[in-house]
């Protein structure tokens, strides 16, 4: 049996390229044969590797699986291909995050068309597999049937920290977008520089060309509040620099309002940097973080800049919110991948 994978674009560093990387491993070891199929590969993958300019000989046989985090992927190109049809849903951004940019229209017209594409698949597909409850969820209420959770693909180390002291470092990795509130990150690094000045933040990830205006309320932001040499930018990073980078974090805070799933919260959990997130019942943070780290649910800046300090000088706090995370991190290690997906081949190889 030959399993297709489709993503729009094959990127290294993302939750959908790590999740596409790793369901290509587990089908390869369990001797499945397993093919990408992309419109643009910026990985260093390229062994079976395919775009869909490519004449390829599908089979009725074959099972095809679209990773679907937006439109952008040519529907019609995955479903007239000769096989079966799944779907592995990640999450789609609501357009109400971008009110405010100049290309709110545009982005509120691509929310409607990813919906109306997910509507338009629910009856011409086996099955569907969503990386969260949150994102399984947002699917019902589309009217999809036969969905299964199963995390993103990825092994996590568990780690204990190596710092004898935490120092000044707080960090968030991703987009630099509204909805990962990067502004509420410069807001508490406001008040923990009034706490102590040596306080920084860092901040790997990309830029958005088309977040301009966003992009120049942050700079604005940071200059009004005099924080311009507190704060770091990493962009474009390989893999390698990223996790020398991420590991220089003593703290990983995510102000994020909108997540379909958090790979990042969880390498900080592998790194044993505690972790201090917001929860909201609108994004699937809280369940990423399966119980690990600390979670808030207001945004009092001065009274999480406290707590931050507070982890910050007790280490046996910092040692207690570590051992949550290892311990919420077992859940990820030893979920039954392989078992899942031997079902699945099993179900649709004859």
């Amino acid at each position: 049996m030959r399993v297709f994978q489709h993503v729009d674009e094959l990127n290294p560093a993302d939750g959908i390229g790590n999740d596409v990387r790793g369901i290509h491993n587990l089908l390869t070891s369990i001797g499945v044969q397993s093919f990408i199929v992309c419109q643009k590969n910026n990985s260093e993958l390229k062994k079976n590797v395919l775009v869909t300019t490519e004449n390829f000989d599908y089979q009725k046989k074959d099972l095809h699986i679209l990773h679907y985090g937006g439109e952008g992927y040519p529907l019609n190109y995955f479903l007239d291909i000769k096989g079966w049809k799944s779907l592995r849903f990640h999450n789609i951004t609501p357009s109400y995050f971008f009110s405010n940019l100049d290309v709110y229209e545009s982005l509120q017209t691509s929310e409607l068309k990813s919906i109306f594409e997910l509507s338009s698949m629910k009856n011409k597909i086996e099955f569907t597999l969503c990386d969260s409850k949150c994102n399984k969820i947002f699917l019902e209420t589309l009217r999809f049937s036969n969905l299964r959770v199963v995390p993103i693909l990825k092994n996590y180390d568990q780690a204990a920290s190596t710092k004898e002291s935490l120092g000044f470092t707080i960090g968030f990795t991703g987009r630099f977008a509204p909805n990962k509130k990067i502004e509420d990150l410069f807001l508490l690094l406001y008040f923990l520089k009034k706490i102590n000045p040596s306080y920084s933040l860092k901040l790997i990830g990309k830029t958005i060309s088309a977040f301009s205006d966003y992009n120049f309320y942050l700079k604005h932001l940071a200059t009004e509040f005099q924080l311009e040499d507190s704060i770091f930018y990493s962009e474009n990073l390989s893999d390698e620099r990223m996790n020398s980078e991420f590991s220089k974090f003593d703290f990983y805070i995510s102000m994020s309002e909108h997540e379909g799933f958090g790979i990042p919260l969880l390498e900080a959990f592998s790194l044993g940097i505690p972790v201090i997130a917001f929860d909201t019942k609108l994004s699937a943070v809280a369940e990423t973080m399966n119980g690990g780290g600390i979670l808030f649910q207001k945004k009092s800046f001065a009274l999480i800049a406290e707590f931050i300090e507070l982890i910050r000088t007790q280490n046996d706090l910092r040692d207690k919110i570590i051992t949550s995370q290892n311990q919420a991190l077992k859940y990820y290690n030893n979920f039954p991948y392989e078992k899942y997906f031997r079902e699945i081949v099993k179900n649709y190889e004859n």
